[in-house]
């Protein structure tokens, strides 16, 4: 009985695991209470926002509207998906007076300024910045909507200053059509993928950010290229369009850049 005792002891002290097992017996024998029922560990309440999802509205006209645009003006928007390649039809769409071409241009604009806002938010979760605060991402909104807004206002401003300074009047206006085309059509893919962002499952919303980059840089690139094109067919030097690069993209973008930097704290 005593060699079977002894070589019980040997077996639980070759296997840590059983040596463990074996203790947490003899201190459970001895205390007669279980140790996870002294815990001190309490359940704590989980934080939640009591406030409406305010946000889901903008994306649900967003949405509505995108809709809208792609089955009421299909036409039409292929057409002006067509001018972001060949130059010649971008300055056709310039001089066209089609009612359909001016209301489908008119809910275009309105399509940006939302998305502008919802990428706001976009941004703000994407550098962790905020939290779930449904009033913090109505002021994001806000605040995004508001700066495109100024800048929409910055750049009609400019246009018309040069237009009055070069009497240049249809170079101009070519210019600001051409240089508009890629902003108003970008928000057809930018409000469905910003509602994904916002709403998806965390694992694909890392990849849906990158998609959200390409097609913003993609944009920018068709717009340089369209504007620079449109100083070189019309004999103006090279430099200009630089010079006039910087007062409309890179002074604006230096400036919204230290607004938001500032607002979201990073």
């Amino acid at each position: 009985m005593e060699a079977h005792s002894h070589a019980g002891r040997l077996h639980v002290l070759e296997y840590p695991h059983y040596q463990a097992l074996h203790g947490a017996k003899i201190a459970l024998s001895r205390s007669g209470t279980c140790p996870l029922r002294t815990s001190t560990l309490q359940p704590q309440p989980i934080a939640l926002d009591p406030s409406p999802d305010y946000i889901l509205l903008p994306f649900a006209v967003g949405l509505a509207a995108v809709g809208l645009a792609t089955v009421r003006f299909g036409q039409q928007l292929s057409e002006l998906t067509r001018g972001l390649v060949y130059s010649f039809i971008t300055d056709r769409l310039a001089n066209d007076t089609n009612a359909l071409i001016f209301r489908l241009l008119a809910l275009l604009d309105v399509l940006t300024v939302i998305s502008a806002g919802l990428l706001t938010i976009n941004l703000s979760h994407a550098l962790s910045t905020t939290t779930s605060n449904h009033i913090a991402e109505l002021l994001l909104f806000s605040t995004g909507m508001g700066l495109f807004g100024a800048y929409r206002a910055y750049s009609w401003t400019l246009h018309k200053a040069v237009e009055l300074i070069t009497q240049g009047s249809r170079l101009i206006a070519h210019l600001r059509f051409s240089g508009l085309l890629p902003l108003r059509l970008a928000p057809i893919a930018l409000i469905p993928l910003s509602f994904a962002a916002h709403y998806g499952h965390p694992n694909i919303v890392p990849y849906i950010y990158y998609t959200i980059i390409l097609i913003i840089t993609i944009c920018i690139m068709l717009r340089w290229r369209h504007m620079a094109a449109l100083f070189l067919r019309n004999g103006v030097p090279f430099l200009y369009f630089i010079l006039y690069l910087c007062a409309l993209e890179i002074a604006p973008a230096l400036i919204v850049a230290k607004l938001l930097t500032s607002y979201l704290n990073i």
